[in-house]
């Protein structure tokens, strides 16, 4: 009998030893979780993706210490409890308190269980809560984007890219269409002084007379010509050849410029304006085509509906010959040749553009910079924009040196003007930046806008285009959910960082690609801002949210 109870007492204490060491493992656990799952936000994470549960359906959303409580609880009762272990210590293999419950608790549990964890496929990973949150405050954040856009606050950084992205190294083939005729110091100096900045009248006679019989498709005289002509030769040219266009310049009251007539003996319908579109760092950007010159005061081009410019004039006269010249389209705004569209940069808000302030009434595109390569003029590297025609000369190798001859000049588009200090219009341009090369002659500007329409037609040269303020605002909000995807899911702050800097890296890198292989100028910088403008507000939101819970 007395055996008998002996063995009842021994099984009654090593039952009471089980339930206390169930027990001691069950607090002990308790303590290692709370210890290195320190947000709400973190555990519940692990719970959903491992366990396919909701945390907050286990145990609610109250204090973390109580929470952990009612998890420990519920996978005691569902008989999980090391499988949760398992689940946690995997996810952070290197805590000490987890790494101290495995060895005096769950020894079974192996380092490979780490490496041999199962992946899930991408979709499991996105919750329809976590999801909502994103995509609530990326429409948020791209909205205060667009706004802070149309303020023009953005607009500087966003043409200093688009400068940096024009002068990405290309090598384009100097336009054999051309001819430059430029009127140097030297020219000057041998030849004299006429009127105004020109040479004399006769020298003028003599050079046109000399082209006119070579049979050039078109001339463009950027010279300013403001009195009447001297010469009964040269006077006879200006009037009777149809192919012989000249300049004028457009009054300017916000900047006190009163303009320049055009030479009283070329009719108005081979007359020009020279007037760049200049923005607010004076870079020059756009092509102006057309403008309204009806409300401009005492404006020397004359005061006609509207009026072209000399770059597009030269450029309508060339392409006649084939009938492909530029024409209104009857169900668009644009000016169009066959299938190549010249996209009006429309309003105050086009691409990056949100302040153009003067000439919003005008016809411009975007500049779309022939970088040509081609030996000699040692003051601009061998690929450079003032390269962009293929035969320049000056007066005295055209008159005494006989360079002109058929071949340079037959079905040619020339162009004459100066090239003198202090006279000559010089031109910052995106290639100019931190004096990288030299500001542009008007003359050479004028042969990159000429080179522009034309190339655009016969070769197909893509022009510069700007999406629709719909397709912006469509992409700045896709990369804003990518912001906000990226910052949930990852584990630690370097991650994040590391993956944001990725993320604006291929940015850039898709930006560069759609601006230099499909002439396509997409958002950059509001982009950039809004991905990590999403990114961060999901971060500090999710942290916020853990430490109230917690």
């Amino acid at each position: 009998m007395s055996e008998e109870m002996s063995e009842e007492n021994s099984e009654l204490t090593n039952e009471t030893s089980d339930f206390q060491r169930e027990e001691l493992r069950k607090e002990e656990l308790d303590k290692a979780i709370r210890a290195a799952y320190l947000e709400y936000a973190e555990l519940d994470r692990v719970i959903y993706y491992k366990l396919n549960k909701n945390l907050s359906e286990i145990a609610g959303t109250r204090k973390l210490t109580e929470v952990v409580f009612e998890l420990i609880k519920w996978a005691n009762a569902e008989g999980k409890l090391e499988t949760l272990f398992v689940e946690l210590y995997k996810e952070k293999p290197g805590n000490p308190e987890l790494k101290a419950i495995k060895e005096k608790w769950f020894p079974s549990v192996s380092e490979s269980d780490k490496k041999s964890k199962k992946k899930l496929p991408w979709y499991k990973f996105i919750s329809l809560r976590s999801l909502r949150t994103t995509l609530l405050t990326s429409i948020g954040i791209t909205t205060l984007v667009i706004l802070t856009r149309f303020s023009a606050v953005l607009e500087p950084v966003e043409l200093l890219f688009f400068d940096q992205m024009m002068r990405f190294p290309r090598r384009d083939e100097p336009d054999e269409r051309l001819l430059l005729i430029q009127i140097t110091p030297n020219d000057m100096e041998k030849y004299g002084r006429g009127q105004g900045t020109s040479l004399p009248d006769k020298t003028i006679g003599e050079l046109l007379k000399i082209l006119v019989d070579l049979k050039p498709r078109v001339i463009g005289l950027d010279l300013y010509r403001e009195f009447p002509t001297q010469d009964k030769n040269l006077k006879q040219l200006l009037e009777k050849e149809s192919n012989i266009f000249a300049v004028c310049k457009v009054a300017a009251p916000e900047s006190n410029s009163s303009g320049t007539s055009p030479p009283e003996e070329v009719p108005f319908d081979r007359i020009g304006f020279s007037d760049f579109s200049e923005d607010r760092d004076h870079v020059v950007r756009r092509q102006l085509l057309r403008m309204d010159t009806k409300n401009i005061d005492k404006s020397p081009c004359g005061n006609s509906k509207t009026m072209d410019s000399l770059s597009f004039k030269l450029a309508q006269k060339y392409l006649s010959k084939d009938k492909k010249e530029y024409k209104s389209t009857k169900n668009s705004i644009d000016l169009a040749s066959d299938n190549i569209v010249l996209q009006r940069l429309f309003g105050s808000t086009t691409g990056g553009y949100q302040s153009m302030e003067r000439l919003l009434g005008a016809y411009q595109i975007l500049l779309n910079y022939r970088s040509a390569c081609r030996r000699g003029n040692t003051s601009v590297p061998e690929c450079s924009p003032h390269k962009i025609a293929q035969r320049e000369m000056t007066v005295k190798e055209a008159l005494e040196d006989k360079l002109l001859n058929k071949d340079s000049v037959e079905d040619k588009i020339v162009l004459i003007g100066t090239r003198i200090d202090g006279i000559d219009f010089l031109l910052p341009t995106p290639f100019s930046f931190g004096e990288r090369e030299p500001r542009m002659p008007g003359l050479i500007m004028q042969a990159q806008m000429v080179s522009q329409l034309v190339s655009a037609v016969e070769d197909k040269r893509p022009l510069l285009r700007v999406w629709s303020i719909e397709y912006e605002i469509g992409w700045i909000l896709l990369w804003s959910l990518v912001g906000g995807i990226v910052a949930q899911f990852c584990p630690s702050n370097k991650i994040l960082i590391l993956s944001e800097i990725v993320a604006v890296a291929s940015l850039y890198v898709i930006c560069l690609i759609f601006f230099t292989q499909l002439q396509l100028w997409i958002p950059l910088i509001p982009t950039a801002f809004s991905l990590l403008g999403t990114g961060g507000f999901v971060v500090v939101f999710m942290r916020l949210k853990a430490q109230k819970l917690s």
